[in-house]
């Protein structure tokens, strides 16, 4: 019992249960009854409503801190460069690159690989970090339209969380950039809060 009334539930329960007995000693009759359930009332009552608004903006401020940081400055910065190739499988690489990248949230890459049934295979690490609501719903649909939008590329297919096949006679820095645009487009919304955690 100890350990539950040291809980903010506990905590506010308790105050409830002194404002409800200060409430019935109010019914009472007799001056000294009606002051001490008075007091109760404001006192715990009061102090009730100051833990649930405590509790509620420790809540707010837990959501806000689970918040990716992204650092503004690499937001809309998008430099690309071809990465060597030391595979003989894989033909090209390109990533994108910088040194104030959160490579966590920002990490993009287009592999462009022998045998493979799709031309280009483009990597964006945030996908493995969205992974579900509506932020999700929003990464995959600004990824898939980016990707389209670039010149000639005809497919793309969403393989899994963080990988896209992309087939057609496309360029992979272009793909690299495009990717990187719509991450960063809904990093910002989800950093300024517009999606539910």
């Amino acid at each position: 019992m100890k350990h539950f009334l040291s809980t903010p539930i506990g905590s506010i329960l308790g105050s409830l249960l002194f404002a409800v007995v200060g409430i019935f000693l109010l019914n009472q009759t007799g001056l000294v009854p009606k002051v001490i359930g008075a007091l109760s009332v404001l006192f715990f009552g009061g102090g009730a409503l100051l833990l649930i608004w405590r509790n509620y903006t420790q809540r707010q401020q837990q959501k806000e801190n689970a918040r990716p940081c992204i650092c503004a400055s690499s937001i809309d910065e998008v430099l690309v460069e071809k990465q060597e190739v030391d595979d003989d499988e894989v033909l090209e690489v390109w990533a994108r690159v910088g040194t104030k990248l959160n490579k966590s949230l920002q990490g993009i890459s287009a592999i462009k690989s022998i045998g493979d049934e799709f031309q280009w295979s483009v990597m964006d690490s945030s996908g493995e970090f969205f992974r579900s609501g509506d932020v999700a719903t929003a990464f995959n649909n600004e990824i898939y339209q980016s990707l389209s939008k670039v010149p000639g590329v005809k497919t793309v297919v969403h393989e899994d969380n963080k990988y896209w096949a992309v087939d057609g006679d496309c360029d992979g820095k272009a793909l690299v950039e495009a990717a990187s645009l719509a991450n960063d487009a809904v990093l910002q919304k989800y950093q300024t809060g517009d999606f539910d955690q």
